[in-house]
């Protein structure tokens, strides 16, 4: 009581004092459990030509429970493990003793697997990073015969690198061609050297035959020996097998743009060329998108068709008069031939359309209702509103009303970057905050110039988004998918397509269709013209206002000869953006020699109405599900 207290010995920790565990040790861990694990870590990491990666499968049973992960245990023995990372979790591991020439065998194996790479490469700053301790690159090389096979080049100081097994893999092959394409082949390969020459690298006979469906059908022969089968050559096209191998891999929901083809310099190179100069071959199928150094993307020419396509539908679903039936005009001349059956098209996107079929046939379509996590945003973003919130948000409702779908609130504010701040405070406590308005206003106006580019294609690059942005709004895509109001993704696969946002597209509320007469609604000098076809899509410079005009008519145009559509346009501006909107008219049309170009200009009040605000100035495209 009062200033009274107790004082009592502490305990020895666990595993204290004399022949204790290394003071590195998890904590509280037993000592001879910590030695077997580092025992049998050690003992494959002494096997000959260990490649670095370490399995102990029963780890979890036997260790993690008093030593943690495996990852987490090696990196508390530096001295001992380096531990490298690799793709995602994964990761290798070697002794510290053995660590340069494991970094630099890795950054080989990585140049080698590159699809443009013809093995003459060049580690960056080998004479600073690795020679004092492994000597001159190629006389390293020379010492992996494991690992690479150095072939003579043209001159003295030109040569190429190839990875052993695939060295040995081209062997291999050349060897079973020989006997397989022979007049007299029976079916059975014989190869008695396999063992000898080949297995280490490349596994067993039939195993390796297996790899290569491109090459070889494999049968099995005797049901009791697994050693018993027969080979006969494979008779498809090669191209066509690579065509299709890549075509299958694209159309995958987890396509992002990045073609892993397995092996493709070992399959398919000496007979196709490089991964890129296939590609290249078929211009009306793929889309190619340079990036930095060597690298590139690949989308379908088919997706351009489809937003093409999907802005249409849009169009007419969002009309006025839309009778809830959908009827594509021309859609069999026009989209079919690349996109097959409209309801496929629109079932592949049920994010944007409900669609079910009527008893007389007819195809009802309405657009998806807003996800329930803008109903949450909301309901955060007005409480976050209130004078004197200090950020604690109180959602007594969340967890009967949202949490079955949207999952905890912590992590549903943590998971929209793009729109609040999570804070943590004392013990498990947070507060949330809108991210800034002005970050918002910077990174929308740098998105939005990004797509006033000419040429822009829907794939939107902002290489320094990261070090500028991420830390206050997350990832580049998290937030345009948090400003529906600003921008309008379509997805295909992994890859998102992203475009400036029209009024009925971010609010879904119906949109007037067609073009002004030549009264009172049109601007000076703005005359009527008849409904053109409608533009796929355009583009839009946020607070445009007078002058600013004319670089979004500009900008609309380019969209709209490049997917070979003419454009109807609709100015909005106060009563002082009236003239500049005018030139910017005449400039829009004037830009459409080959099509007609109907513009509209639409006063304060109308503006208003329409878009919630009358004092400044912007340009839309429109008609048919045009957009800008």
């Amino acid at each position: 009581e009062g200033d009274e207290f107790t004082v009592v010995k502490a305990r020895k920790r666990k595993g204290a004092g004399p022949g204790a565990a290394d003071p590195q040790s998890p904590s509280g861990a037993n000592d001879d459990l910590v030695q077997n694990a580092l025992a049998e870590i050690e003992e494959q990491l002494n096997q000959p030509r260990h490649d670095g990666r370490v399995s102990l499968q029963d780890w979890r049973e036997r260790y993690e429970a008093e030593l943690g992960s495996l990852k987490s245990f090696l990196k508390l023995y530096p001295d001992k493990f380096t531990v490298i990372a690799g793709e995602g979790r994964h990761f290798r591991v070697v002794k510290t003793s053995d660590g340069p020439a494991m970094r630099a065998i890795r950054e080989i194996e990585d140049l080698l697997k590159h699809p443009e790479c013809d093995g003459r490469i060049e580690v960056t700053r080998w004479r600073e990073r690795f020679e004092e301790e492994l000597g001159a690159f190629y006389d390293f090389l020379l010492t992996r015969p494991d690992i690479f096979v150095v072939l003579p080049g043209k001159g003295a100081d030109d040569f190429r690198v190839v990875r052993t097994r695939d060295h040995l893999a081209a062997r291999a092959l050349e060897e079973l061609d020989h006997q397989v394409g022979h007049a007299s082949f029976d079916g059975n390969v014989w190869m008695p050297h396999w063992d000898e020459v080949y297995s280490e690298a490349l596994g067993t006979l039939k195993g390796f035959l297996e790899s290569r469906p491109d090459r070889f059908i494999v049968s099995a022969g005797d049901p009791l020996d697994d050693r018993s089968f027969t080979v006969e050559k494979c008779g498809d096209d090669i191209a066509d097998r690579a065509l299709k191998e890549v075509e299958e891999q694209m159309a995958s929901p987890m396509h992002d743009g990045k073609l892993r083809v397995s092996r493709w310099n070992e399959r398919y190179r000496e007979s196709l060329g490089t991964l890129r100069q296939f590609l290249e071959r078929y211009p009306d199928k793929f889309h190619i998108i340079p990036g930095e150094n060597s690298k590139f993307m690949v989308t379908r020419r088919s997706d351009i068709k489809a937003i093409q396509a999907l802005r249409v539908i849009e169009g007419l679903v969002d009309a006025a008069n839309y009778s809830g039936f959908l009827e594509v005009p021309d859609w069999e001349s026009r989209f079919a031939p690349t996109l097959g059956e409209l309801q496929m098209l629109l079932e592949s996107h049920k994010d944007l359309f409900e669609v079910s079929f009527e008893s007389d046939g007819r195809l009802a379509v309405e657009r998806t209702e807003e996800g329930q996590e803008w109903e949450a945003i909301a309901e955060i973003e007005e409480q976050l509103a209130l004078v004197g919130n200090s950020g604690h948000v109180r959602i007594a409702r969340w967890n009967e009303h949202y949490s079955q779908r949207l999952g905890s609130f912590r992590r549903f504010v943590e998971a929209w970057p793009g729109r609040f701040t999570v804070i943590p405070e004392p013990g498990n406590k947070f507060s949330v905050a809108k991210v800034p308005d002005d970050i918002v206003a910077r990174a929308c106006a740098e998105v939005a110039e990004e797509m006033a580019h000419p040429g822009y294609d829907g794939l939107l690059k902002l290489t320094s988004w990261s070090e500028r942005y991420s830390p206050f709004l997350g990832t580049l895509r998290k937030f345009i998918q948090s400003r529906p109001s600003r921008f309008k993704t379509y997805n295909f696969g992994n890859v998102m397509y992203t475009f400036p946002a029209t009024p009925s597209s971010s609010s879904r509320r119906p949109r007037r269709t067609g073009v002004a007469s030549s009264s009172s609604a049109a601007g000076p000098g703005i005359a009527a013209a008849p409904a053109p076809r409608p533009i796929s899509f355009g583009a839009v410079i946020p607070g445009a206002v007078a002058s600013g005009t004319a670089a979004n008519a500009a900008a609309t145009a380019a969209a709209a000869r490049m997917f070979g559509h003419s454009a109807a346009a609709r100015l909005y501006g106060n009563a002082a953006a009236g003239a500049a909107s005018s030139t910017a008219a005449a400039s829009f049309a004037a830009s459409q020699p080959s099509a007609s170009a109907a513009v509209e200009y639409v006063g304060p009040e109308e503006w208003s109405s329409a878009a919630g605000t009358s004092d400044r100035g912007g340009f839309d495209s429109f008609g048919g599900g045009g957009f800008g």
